[in-house]
């Protein structure tokens, strides 16, 4: 990715932030779609442009140097940086453009819906997951950057937990 590139040229602490940042986003990721995707794919309240309805304001909450890396990122996944009715502009036809540099806002995001299927599926088990996903989109990465790393580690943790679970049944 472009991306990886252009964070050569950050300096630290920037720099080494944004790269932990990139490694803890890639698992969430890769948890949320194991544990969010089928549900959310045949969910009928989805909106044109995804479920999210975050207002374009909520796309700028975070460093300027990371404001121009999510715009390369959303551009060469085939977004095109258009606000659509105020909506976020990383939103397409296709879902959210971002893969790694969501914001915590972002990635915190579950909707009433989707916390019911979790906890419906996995009981109890799920709400250290969901709890860790509510505190985490709390946080800002301009302000706390090492609360909000530890955050992502919260919801790896509970989200392999869950994960581990799935793949028993």
């Amino acid at each position: 990715m472009i991306i990886f590139d252009k964070i050569e040229y950050l300096e630290e602490p920037l720099k080494g932030m944004i790269q932990e940042y990139l490694e803890l986003a890639c698992e969430m990721d890769r948890l949320l779609n194991c544990l969010t995707r089928e549900y959310c794919a045949q969910c009928p309240r989805s909106l044109e442009y995804g479920c999210c309805n975050f207002p374009e304001e909520a796309s700028r909450s975070m460093p300027e140097a990371i404001v121009r890396l999510q715009e390369m990122e959303s551009v060469e996944n085939g977004g095109d940086l258009v606000s659509r009715n105020g909506l976020c502009r990383f939103h397409t036809k296709k879902g959210c453009s971002l893969v790694l540099l969501k914001s915590p806002s972002c990635f915190g995001q579950l909707c009433d819906d989707l916390r019911n299927d979790l906890r419906k599926r996995f009981g109890r088990n799920a709400e250290p997951f969901i709890e860790a996903m509510r505190k985490f989109g709390r946080k800002s990465m301009e302000k706390e950057p090492s609360e909000l790393l530890e955050g992502m580690r919260d919801v790896i943790r509970a989200g392999k937990a869950l994960e581990d679970i799935k793949k028993s049944n």
